[in-house]
This record gives C-alpha cells, sequence and structure tokens, in this order.
C-alpha cells in the first residue's frame, strides 16, 4: 500500500474512506455501498489504490476483503 491509497473501513458505527498518509477522515457513510462507490471514486480520480476493509475484528483491524488498482500503467517505449 502506498501513500494516498484509499481506505474504506467501519469504525465508530460508520462506513469511512482515509488516504493513506493522511490522518483525517475523508468522509463518511452510514452504508457501506455508499461509502465504497465514494472511495472508488477518489481513488480513480487520483490514480490510486482503493482497499476496502471488512468489519473490525475484536483487535480493531478490518480484513482487506477488496482491493482494486487504478493507477495508469506503465507506458511502453
Amino acid at each position: 500500500m502506498a501513500e494516498g491509497d484509499i481506505h474504506t473501513c467501519r469504525e465508530g458505527g460508520l462506513w469511512k474512506n482515509r488516504i493513506e498518509g493522511i490522518r483525517r477522515v475523508a468522509n463518511t457513510a452510514a452504508r457501506r455501498a455508499d461509502a465504497v462507490s465514494i472511495g472508488r471514486e477518489m481513488a480513480q480520480a487520483r490514480g490510486v489504490g482503493h482497499y476496502v476493509h471488512g468489519e473490525p475484528r475484536p483487535n480493531g483491524d478490518g480484513e482487506i476483503v477488496e482491493q482494486r488498482s487504478y493507477r495508469p500503467a506503465a507506458s511502453a517505449r
């Protein structure tokens, strides 16, 4: 995972999108589907990866259940 990647995860009863490397939450949503959709759009616009985490486990971490990369393909020379 690289700086700037988008992480969609559940915290405090809300689904949140965070930008890796930035402490502040980018946005929140009550429904998982809404947060995932917004996170995907953010990742596409920024050309970064999007990681969707599942429900938090007892240790507080949510396992990555989906990941996609929207990084531009390396140009052929």
